[in-house]
């Protein structure tokens, strides 16, 4: 099995290796939906897609009230991908953007990006990317007139978001695709940060730790439901078979015709002290 596969590319290159060995690949960090819209057998997804976060970024958008919305991208796979997902939700929400702007990665130009921004004059800028793009392209706009809110992707890193935007991260929007390591009300969310407290009581919990950890919890439930005769066909029996499996208000649910997982997805605020609020 392989487990925790992080990357689209990375999970598009190994997807003819475990079809000719036939193992399983268990929660690849993806939310591409050219993993989901196929049906593989040997993949199962934990968290949603890109599909169900721009649908909700979207969505959240058109019932504020909210035309004028650009979306910015990095012209790489990522990037693209993104940027088709935002184009299927704003056809489904009736939502046209008024500007799609793009940087060439090899030498991306934020000036120039951060200049049709401001020509634009979006009320909402939907960051279709991640990494150092995403607060690089920020910085830019920022030294403009342009004064949009800024809306973002689960694979945007908080924490670089904060070391290099500091304060002003501050009202940047992002879809996330597990609770909130606040609402201790969650069990799944609660068992996390005791275990965490119990191994190193000074360590910070992290929404990318709390991920895998979810991934972990599942995979060991998957793993108790197959049994002691464990096989890629009774893990995936046992699997399809469980109907819904809860933790709490997180649910996934595979079938012998689906395996997205989960659709949970949540929009959060960076707050003053650089926090996600839900």
């Amino acid at each position: 099995m392989i487990y925790n596969n992080t990357g689209t590319a990375q999970t598009a290159a190994i997807l003819p290796l475990i079809k000719e060995h036939r193992t399983l690949m268990f929660g690849p960090v993806t939310g591409a939906s050219v993993f989901r819209e196929t049906f593989h057998p040997q993949v199962f997804h934990v968290r949603a897609g890109y599909a169900n976060e721009a649908s909700k970024i979207v969505s959240q958008l058109r019932q504020q009230g909210v035309s004028r919305v650009a979306v910015f991208y990095q012209d790489d796979g990522l990037g693209k991908t993104l940027a088709a997902e935002l184009k299927k939700a704003s056809d489904d929400e009736k939502l046209p953007f008024i500007a799609e702007i793009k940087v060439n990665p090899q030498q991306p130009d934020f000036a120039a990006a951060a200049a049709a921004t401001e020509k634009a004059q979006p009320q909402a800028v939907i960051v279709a990317t991640a990494g150092a793009t995403f607060t690089h392209y920020i910085k830019a706009v920022q030294l403009t007139a342009a004064r949009p809110a800024y809306y973002g992707f689960s694979v945007a890193s908080l924490d670089v978001i904060n070391r290099e935007l500091k304060e002003k991260s501050r009202g940047i929007i992002l879809a996330q695709i597990m609770p909130s390591l606040r609402n201790t009300t969650i069990p799944v969310v609660a068992e996390y940060l005791s275990l965490l407290r119990a191994k190193s009581p000074a360590a910070q919990p992290s929404a990318s730790q709390f991920e895998g950890f979810v991934h972990a919890r599942l995979l060991v439930e998957g793993l108790r439901r197959a049994g002691r005769n464990l096989t890629t066909e009774s893990f995936t029996k046992a699997m399809e078979d469980a109907g819904e499996i809860s933790f709490g208000r997180f649910n996934v649910k595979y079938s012998p015709k689906n395996h997205n997982g989960s659709t949970y997805v949540e929009l959060a605020i960076v707050d003053a002290e650089g926090s996600l609020r839900y």
